[in-house]
C-alpha cells in the first residue's frame, strides 16, 4: 500500500512561505508526511533561499522539492504579483510532472496550494487529487476577495470616482475600493489576472485560513451562510490559525539585550515587514516622528527602494544609516532608542516584555505575531490588502489605530509622534492593550486541543484519505 502524504504548494514571497512552513508542521505534529513544492526561478528572492536553507537545515521532517521554472515573457506593465500569477499558471505543467512522479510511489491525499496558485487547481482536477487553497490571512479579507468578481464588474471605473466605491458585504466592516489591492482596483492585464484567482478559488474542495473564530467571528459566520456568494455557499472553510513562529528563546541579537534593560511596555517596535521600504526623505520623517514621541523605540532600517525597480533589491544588505537617518539622529537619541539594521528577531522582539506598542505596515503575519504576544498597532499599510487589514484592526478587532497620513502616502512626524504618545499614554491606548490581550488569550486557547482551531484542522483532515 502506498504511503499517503500532503502536497504543500507555496509562491516564493517570505510573507506566504513562512506561514505555509508553520501549516507543514501542523501536518507533521498530526503525523502526516508532507512535501513542500516550490518554483525554482533563476533569480530566487534572497529571503526565501535563507528560509528554506535554515529550515532543511534545522527540521528533517520538512522536506522542499525546487521545480525548475520556465518563465514567460514578462509583462511590462504588470506588477510584481502579476508577473508572479503568470509564471504560476505557465508552469502547471512543473507541477503536474511532480505529481505524476510522486504518485508512482506515494498516495497524495491533498494538494495544499496558496491562494495566488489557484490556477494549480485544474492539475489537482485532472490528476483526481483533492485540492485545497490556503489562505495566509484572515476571513475578512477572504470574504471581500470571494465577492469581488461580482462587485469589480458594477464599479464607475472613471478614476475620480472608481476609490470612492463602498465594498459592502455581510459580515464585514464597511471598506471602499482604495483599500483594495491596488492591482484589484486599477482597469490592468493584473486586474483581470487577480479576479480570475478569486473567482478560481470558490473551485477548491475547501478554504484553510490562518485566521481564528474569535478574531473575526461576523465575517467566518458570514463565510459559512449557505447563500454567502453570488453564485452559492462558499467552499468549506477551516479556520485553524494562528500559525505563527513560536519565540525561540535561544535567538541572541543586540536588540534583545537592549530590551531587557528597558521598563516593561515602554517600547514601541517600529517595523514594516519583509518588503517595507522608504525613500530617505520619509525615513527621516519617521525619524522625527518617533524622537519627537520621547518614548523609546526600537527600528528597523532597510535601504530605500532602488532608483531603477528591475535592479535586483537585496531587503538584508546593510544600510548606511548616517547617511540615511536625520543628522544627529543616532547621537540624539542614544539613550532613548535602537537602530537596527535591516533586520530584526520581529517574534522574539514581541514576545519581550518591555515592548508595549508597534508600528506596523499591517501584514497579516505580522498581525498576528502581534496579537499573540499582545501588542497593539500603529496601522501604516503600505500595499497589496494592507489598507483592508487596516479597517479591520481599527473597526473591527479593535486592536489598532490608523494614521491617517498613510493614505497619502506620507505620515507627518506630528502625526506620528502624536499617535506613538496616544498608544503609550493615554486610556485609549490601554483600552487596545486590553483588546490586544483578549484575543491572545482566546487565540493561544484556539490552537489547544479541543480549541476551535485545532478542532477544524481535524475536521479538514478528517476528510483526507490518509
Amino acid at each position: 500500500m502506498k504511503k499517503a502524504k500532503v502536497v504543500l504548494y507555496p509562491v516564493i514571497g517570505v510573507s506566504h512561505m513562512i506561514p505555509m512552513i508553520q501549516l507543514a508542521k501542523s501536518f507533521i505534529n498530526h503525523s502526516i508526511s508532507i512535501d513542500i513544492a516550490v518554483l525554482n526561478p533563476p533569480t530566487m528572492p534572497v529571503a526565501t533561499s535563507k528560509l528554506i536553507s535554515e529550515v532543511s537545515s534545522t527540521d528533517p521532517q520538512i522536506s522542499f522539492t525546487l521545480l525548475p521554472v520556465m518563465l514567460p515573457s514578462p509583462n511590462p506593465t504588470s506588477t510584481l504579483f502579476g508577473n508572479m500569477i503568470n509564471i504560476i499558471r505557465s508552469n502547471n505543467i512543473k507541477l503536474q510532472s511532480y505529481l505524476q512522479s510522486e504518485m508512482e510511489t506515494s498516495s497524495i491525499a491533498a494538494l495544499v496550494m496558496d491562494f495566488f496558485c489557484a490556477d494549480a487547481l485544474d492539475v489537482a482536477h485532472e490528476l483526481g487529487i483533492p485540492a485545497y487553497i490556503f489562505f495566509p490571512t484572515g476571513a475578512n479579507n477572504l470574504a471581500v476577495f470571494l465577492h469581488l468578481p461580482e462587485l469589480a464588474s458594477t464599479w464607475d471605473r472613471t478614476k475620480e470616482n472608481v476609490g470612492k466605491t463602498p465594498i459592502v458585504i455581510d459580515g464585514v466592516p464597511l471598506i471602499y475600493a482604495s483599500d483594495l489591492p491596488r492591482e484589484v482596483l486599477e482597469i490592468s492585464d493584473d486586474h483581470e489576472l487577480f479576479i480570475n484567482v478569486f473567482r478560481r478559488m470558490r473551485e477548491a474542495d475547501g478554504i484553510l485560513m490562518n485566521t481564528f473564530e474569535s478574531l473575526e467571528p461576523r465575517a467566518v459566520k458570514s463565510l459559512m451562510d449557505e447563500v454567502s456568494l453570488p453564485t452559492g455557499p462558499a467552499p468549506p472553510t477551516y479556520c485553524i490559525g494562528p500559525l505563527v513562529t513560536a519565540p525561540d528563546k535561544e535567538v541572541t541579537h543586540p536588540c534583545l539585550r537592549w530590551l531587557d534593560a528597558q521598563p516593561k511596555k515602554s517600547v514601541v517596535y517600529v517595523s514594516f515587514g519583509s518588503s517595507g521600504k522608504f525613500s530617505i526623505e520619509k525615513l527621516r520623517e519617521i525619524g522625527f516622528g518617533i524622537e519627537k514621541s520621547g518614548h523609546k523605540f526600537l527600528w528597523v532600517v532597510r535601504n530605500p527602494p532602488k532608483d531603477d525597480p528591475k535592479e535586483p533589491y537585496d531587503p538584508l544588505a546593510e544600510p548606511d544609516l548616517d547617511a540615511l537617518l536625520p543628522e544627529g539622529f543616532l547621537d540624539r537619541t542614544k539613550e532613548q532608542g535602537i537602530v537596527v539594521k535591516s533586520w530584526a528577531p520581529q517574534v522574539e522582539v514581541l514576545n519581550h516584555d518591555s515592548v508595549g506598542g508597534f508600528v506596523s505596515h499591517c501584514g497579516w503575519s505580522s498581525i498576528l505575531e502581534a496579537v499573540i504576544n499582545g501588542v497593539p498597532i500603529i496601522c501604516w499599510p503600505l500595499f497589496a490588502e494592507q489598507r483592508m487589514n487596516r479597517v479591520f484592526l481599527a473597526e473591527e478587532m479593535k486592536i489598532g489605530v490608523e494614521l491617517k497620513g498613510s493614505d497619502e502616502g506620507m505620515v507627518s512626524r506630528d502625526e506620528l509622534a502624536e499617535k506613538v504618545r496616544w498608544l503609550m499614554e493615554s486610556g485609549g491606548g490601554q483600552e487596545l492593550r486590553n483588546n490586544v490581550n483578549a484575543h491572545r488569550i482566546n487565540g493561544m486557547a484556539a490552537l489547544r486541543e479541543k480549541g476551535s482551531s485545532e478542532t477544524a484542522f481535524l475536521e479538514f483532515i478528517g476528510n483526507l484519505k490518509l
